[in-house]
């Protein structure tokens, strides 16, 4: 984990220059537009270590593993600060994200597909200068102008024709004191709690707000 200063060596100056792009809807600049910034810089780094094991993995050239790799071609990418309330299979889709708060854009909270695709969602610095240069003047009169974590997203993967598939997946994202924020997925389509889901929430754990009721029958 970097520190904030080894976050600044790296990142200083991607960041003081997308401030002048703030998303307005979040209000004066730019405690939410840094914590954008920081979230895609632990991205990038996650997908950095995957490639450092995969390279230690490869190096060991260990009977019944291609040494040219890749290593790992499907792959999932989520946040830690969340409790996982539906079960998801990483390999049943080439582009899967959850089908719940878009905000006009991509959820933006977990991905899992081909390798391929993968690269694109988890790499969000490189496509600055396509979002400033074509996609964000488009949006200079709307509520989604400016470095936006949803419509950037959403930019991105249809820039690079990403298949994006949505999925009935439900997570909330853990606060503090023991909080699930339960009213996180009341957008889906459809129920996704299981009968017993709740019974098997992280000990000392509370469910909070309003949130989907198990399904009948």
């Amino acid at each position: 984990m970097d520190t904030m200063q080894e976050f600044m060596i790296q990142r200083g100056k991607f960041l003081n220059h997308t401030r002048k792009h703030n998303h307005t809807g979040w209000g004066k600049c730019c405690t939410s537009h840094d914590n954008m910034i920081q979230q895609w810089h632990s991205i990038q780094g996650v997908w950095n270590l995957m490639i450092q094991s995969e390279e230690q993995i490869l190096s060991k050239k260990a009977p019944g593993i291609d040494v040219h790799g890749p290593y790992y071609q499907q792959i999932g990418l989520f946040r830690t600060d969340t409790y996982q309330v539906t079960p998801v299979d990483i390999f049943d889709s080439d582009a899967a994200l959850p089908n719940f708060s878009h905000a006009f854009g991509y959820n933006d909270r977990m991905f899992y597909g081909t390798r391929q695709n993968a690269a694109i969602w988890a790499d969000r610095f490189a496509f600055s200068n396509i979002f400033e240069t074509i996609y964000n003047p488009k949006e200079i009169l709307t509520p989604r102008h400016g470095y936006h974590s949803e419509t950037y997203l959403k930019y991105l993967m249809k820039h690079y024709k990403v298949p994006v598939e949505f999925k009935h997946i439900c997570m909330w994202r853990i606060r503090t004191r023991g909080r699930l924020q339960g009213q996180d997925c009341l957008d889906l389509e459809r129920h996704t709690l299981s009968p017993n889901m709740l019974e098997v929430a992280p000990p000392g754990y509370v469910v909070e707000g309003e949130f989907l009721a198990p399904p009948i029958g």
